[in-house]
């Protein structure tokens, strides 16, 4: 049976997306379209559905409150039916330069919600071509803290992004950014499904003078005080597009125009 239940999900959604620009002048990052639809969409669409799921929290900032609020509004009715509600939570951030960052975001969520119940955390600007649901049944069974791993072997995208250091059963030992070897690696793409002792590591790992920007410092940081296991996908590399650049979109709104499958789903 299992040991614990994901109820909710909470979408980190306020970065300002400066190094996507421009596209990112009048549109948050992750409403910025990738193939006809909004980066966030592909990721509610593959939420909504999950059974035991009741809550989507987005967190965002205040730069564009009227464009979140109409994207909230199409997405309501849907979600209303499969018995998702799904709710913004601004952090009054305008510039850039006042930003929380996202474990920021992280613990103002907790801070306006509850963070006494497990959740899956996720970052919001990425588009997965693969299922999110191992992570979710690993967590369900288990009740311990548990982080998607991807395969990476392109050296350009190791440069950009946190790795793994696992042992022999999957159990993460903690995390590097931007590693400088080329060999293949186990990635980070910043989704954790995380019990309440997880959660409430983000107060202290801040107070502690944590980078309040890094996902993946956070993780390296709780996986020393308690035990994180790694959900491991295929062997193969591009199953996240990670969209922070305008070189990275174009390449992304070219992949999905291609991918009927992921365009379409939902």
């Amino acid at each position: 049976m299992p040991t614990a239940r994901l109820h909710r999900a909470i979408v980190l959604c306020a970065g300002f997306g400066t190094r996507l620009r421009p596209l990112t002048a009048d549109t948050p990052k992750p409403l910025v379209e990738v193939a006809d639809r909004p980066i966030l969409d592909y990721l509610v669409a593959q939420l909504a559905p999950w059974q035991s799921l009741r809550r989507i929290t987005v967190v965002t900032n205040n730069a564009h409150p009227h464009t979140w609020q109409s994207w909230a509004a199409n997405w309501k009715p849907r979600l209303d039916t499969a018995g998702v509600a799904l709710s913004l939570l601004d952090d009054g951030v305008t510039h850039p330069a006042d930003a929380l960052g996202a474990v920021g975001d992280l613990q103002f969520a907790l801070q306006q919600t509850a963070a006494d119940h497990p959740a899956l955390v996720v970052a919001g600007d990425s588009i997965f071509r693969l299922s999110l649901a191992p992570v979710r049944a690993a967590f369900q069974e288990t009740g311990t803290a548990q982080a998607l791993a991807l395969y990476e072997d392109d050296p350009a995208h190791l440069r950009q992004t946190s790795v793994f250091d696992l042992s022999e059963d999957g159990v993460v030992q903690g995390l590097t950014h931007g590693p400088a070897t080329q060999k293949p690696q186990w990635t980070s793409p910043a989704c954790y499904a995380l019990p309440p002792s997880a959660l409430q590591h983000a107060s202290p790992y801040l107070q502690r003078g944590g980078d309040a920007d890094s996902l993946g410092a956070f993780l390296h940081d709780l996986a020393q005080h308690q035990r994180v296991e790694a959900v491991c996908g295929p062997r193969r590399s591009g199953l996240r597009m990670h969209i922070n650049t305008p070189e990275a979109h174009a390449e992304a709104d070219e992949a999905l125009r291609n991918d009927a499958v992921l365009r379409h789903r939902g």
